[in-house]
């Protein structure tokens, strides 16, 4: 809270006081007056506008209405619109106005400058008063702080057009990611939340909000139930997973602002529609001001003169009483706790005047009297001691079978349920093969027989040249013998036989084996004396090149991938069938047959190609309770003296370690909690009252075991003056582990 100043803030402590024990004793009773405000809560891509009412510790919102939005111009008319539609039929005339905005608009524990002045524009065409602005997240982080009493340690998830992501810890949002949301939100969540990088472990509870109107947060629950959190994801223990309500937002951020307007507001709050007692014409407009800042500082508390009028014997006389000056304070957005500037007004009591009739001099010291008996019955302290537990863990296996029919601790068996679907679809991968195509060199060859007898070749008889290319006849063919003649000078002249000039071609393809005329080649299985070929007609033609096939690898390599694409799509389609309650997980589906057809086969040439596929799954489903019941009761704890653990707390993993063929899973089950040290409540409640602050923390920290401890008092009061409760039923301890 804002520092008023000691006398303010005493007088804000009376005031809230005398209103709670009024309500209780039974004189002096008044109808309490009632404050309008707006709320403007934006989102992403849709904003809440809404009307509220305070009436002491009572808070009701009389209308609201959500609408989407696009772009910064759209937002300023929406954000009318919204308005227009919360107030209604409503005879009332609100002057200020609380904003709730993304995590994404502030930086530094302060609004980005565009966003500042995108509220001021708002603030000065409707001609209202900012009171504060708080980013959703943290308004709903305090809320749950002080709806449970402890400061949450979560994830926040946000579902909507986008996907919120927001990790709290101690009650403090220390990161926050957003995306377009697809159609494959499981996948969204898993890499948005892979986002977070510095986190080493994920906080193991899940708290989910709906991020625009008609999201079924029931349904996403037991969707997200059957992810695989703890194969994908960096969480030491499957998360809990808990709906926040659907109005949790704009709520959140009401009641935020509600508290510091009184830090005794209640948590049972009205939220139904209804008349104002007081009626006043609306009059919200687009206001014309020549110049209306809003920039960083400029939202200020204001703490209200108040008139005490009393009544002496004569009738009705005023006395102008004027509140001390408050220091001015600058808002920030860091925590829901900082709204420190929220407007508000501090209404003195009605008291008697000194000098009035015999008789009446009674009234100002039992108002003296009534303010201690409130400081005595009312005066509150929430105690928070933080200490350091012990980590108990403990692993079991687990085997859920689809012969059992009942749970069995001596077996460690729990019933199975074999389960079977059949789901289609398709991928695409690139290749990442080579291969060398071309062209072989083509000519002409003759051949010639160097022997004395016929010589035969069939096609495909390869000859080689002196550099060792290959090559081979076009046709089959026969050679003659050579043969011998006498001359006129009686010279004997000998002639090869030989062929026609025939087809010939090259073994490989590429321009090494173009050969030109006349080059010489050997004949399989023949020697040079014997039969010799010689190129007649250049061979020419030869040309090469790579490209990129398909491999062997590539098709399994996608098999494989489109496979575990439809086993998500197998667990998604058999859970929306099953109604028992049971689960199934995609570790427990298999593959039993399928049908595969690739758009390209092995070796052929592509750069991409796709798989067609439809595959029948069988698996085993099972109740989480059954698994949950077993491993609690197998598990056998050692509680060390002067500690005490609460199995309430404590948490259970099961990861799936083998599937057999008779659908049988075995699970690694594991136990975890957390034992903490025994303390003595009552006593030490009765060691801190009436103490200081600073004495009350100095004893507690004497007991083993506590790390630190948090004190606050309700109402708030300067922490030099202020000390705990007289009586110890006013104090609350509370025992958390750091």
């Amino acid at each position: 809270m804002a520092n008023f100043g000691l006398r303010g803030t005493l007088k804000t402590v009376r005031m809230n006081l005398l209103e709670n024990l009024s309500a209780r004793l039974p004189f002096g009773n008044k109808i309490k007056e009632s404050e309008y405000f707006f709320a403007l809560v934006i989102g992403v891509t849709q904003l809440t506008g809404a009307v509220w009412e305070m009436r002491g510790r009572e808070i009701d919102i009389l209308g609201s209405a959500t609408l989407p939005y696009s772009g910064n111009d759209d937002l300023v008319d929406k954000a009318f619109q919204a308005i227009d539609k919360a107030v209604g039929d409503l005879e009332i005339e609100p002057k200020k106005i609380l904003f709730g905005v993304p995590d994404s608009w502030g930086m530094d524990d302060n609004l980005k400058e565009p966003y500042l002045k995108l509220l001021g524009k708002i603030v000065k065409e409707a001609d209202l008063e900012p009171m504060a602005y708080v980013t959703v997240t943290n308004a709903i982080s305090y809320f749950l702080q002080k709806a449970d009493g402890i400061p949450p340690t979560a994830i926040l998830l946000g579902l909507g057009e986008y996907i919120e992501a927001t990790i709290l810890r101690g009650g403090k949002a220390t990161e926050t990611r957003s995306m377009k949301r697809t159609s494959h939100s499981f996948s969204d969540i898993e890499k948005l939340l892979q986002e977070f990088t510095e986190v080493e472990v994920l906080p193991s509870k899940i708290l989910i909000y709906p991020g625009c109107a008609g999201e079924d947060l029931e349904k996403i629950k037991d969707e997200l139930m059957s992810y695989p959190w703890m194969s994908h994801l960096s969480f030491l223990h499957f998360p809990k997973i808990e709906p926040l309500p659907e109005n949790a937002q704009f709520e959140a951020v009401i009641w935020a602002a509600a508290s510091e307007i009184n830090p005794n507001v209640s948590l049972k709050r009205s939220f139904t529609v209804k008349k104002p007692a007081v009626k006043v014409l609306p009059t919200l407009k687009r206001a014309r001001a020549d110049d209306f800042g809003f920039v960083k500082g400029d939202i200020k508390a204001e703490v209200q003169t108040a008139k005490l009028k009393v009544q002496s014997e004569e009738g009705l006389e005023e006395d102008n009483l004027v509140s001390p000056e408050v220091p001015e304070m600058e808002m920030t957005s860091k925590s829901a706790l900082s709204l420190e500037n929220v407007a508000s007004k501090v209404k003195l009591p009605k008291l008697p005047r000194y000098g009035v009739k015999p008789g009446k001099w009674i009234f100002a010291p039992l108002a003296l009297v009534i303010i201690f008996l409130a400081f005595l019955f009312l005066f509150k302290a929430d105690v928070t001691i933080y200490v350091e537990p012990k980590i108990f863990e403990q692993t079991t296996e687990i085997i859920a079978d689809p012969g059992a029919s009942a749970i069995s601790e001596e077996k460690k068996i729990i019933p199975g349920k074999l389960i079977e679907t059949t789901v289609a679809g398709s991928g695409k991968e690139v290749t990442s093969g080579t291969k060398q195509i071309g062209d072989p060199a083509k000519g002409k060859v003759v051949i010639y027989n160097l022997t004395s007898g016929k010589v035969s070749l069939s096609q495909g008889t390869s000859l080689s040249s002196s550099s060792g290319l290959k090559f081979t006849l076009d046709a089959s063919v026969q050679i003659a013998s050579q043969s011998s003649s006498v001359g006129a000078d009686f010279t004997t002249v000998t002639k090869p036989g030989k062929t026609d000039p025939m087809g010939l071609t090259a073994q490989a393809i590429g321009p090494e084996s173009n050969l030109s005329a006349s080059t010489e080649l050997t004949v399989a299985n023949y020697q040079k004396s014997q039969v010799i070929g010689r190129v007649e007609e250049a061979l020419s033609g030869g040309t090469s090149k790579n490209v990129t096939v398909v491999t062997s690898d590539d098709q399994k390599k996608l098999k494989a991938k489109v496979v575990d694409e439809l086993k998500g799509k197998a667990v998604e389609d058999l859970q929306g069938k099953i109604t028992d309650g049971r689960k199934i997980v995609k570790e427990a589906l298999e593959a039993v047959d399928g049908k595969y057809t690739f758009s390209k086969d092995v070796d052929d040439q592509a750069k991409d190609f796709t798989l067609d596929a439809s595959v029948r799954f069988r698996g085993t489903s099972y109740l989480d309770s059954d698994l949950r019941t077993l491993v609690s009761k197998l598990i056998t704890v050692d509680v060390p003296e002067n500690f005490e653990m609460n199995l309430q707390d404590a948490e259970t993993q099961a990861d799936i370690a083998k599937t057999g063929k008779d659908g049988k899973l075995t699970f690694n089950a594991k136990f975890r909690a957390k034992l903490l040290p025994k303390f003595n409540t009552s006593e030490i409640k009765k060691q801190i009252t009436g103490k200081s602050k600073n004495d009350a923390v100095a004893k507690i920290k004497d007991s083993e075991g506590v790390v630190s401890v948090e004190i606050k008092t309700f109402p708030g009061l300067p922490s030099q003056i202020v000390r705990l409760p007289i009586l110890p039923q006013n104090i609350t301890i509370n025992i958390t582990p750091k």
